[in-house]
């Protein structure tokens, strides 16, 4: 989870936990290139993706 200044992340994790949310994401870098700020959301995507799975098989 990127931002340090976030206490909830588990709430965090539960809102971008979907097919429209992190899932969605191929991957490919297109918003690195388009970001003002250039700033890799992808790093903080991969990280919720890993967090995700390792979450979903704690409570298979």
């Amino acid at each position: 989870y990127s931002d340090s200044r976030s206490t909830n992340r588990r709430d965090i994790l539960g809102r971008v936990d979907s097919q429209e949310g992190i899932w969605a994401c191929d991957e490919v870098y297109r918003c690195v290139e388009v970001c003002p700020k250039k700033v890799p959301p992808t790093n903080a995507i991969t990280g919720f993706m890993r967090k995700a799975v390792m979450q979903a098989l704690m409570f298979r």
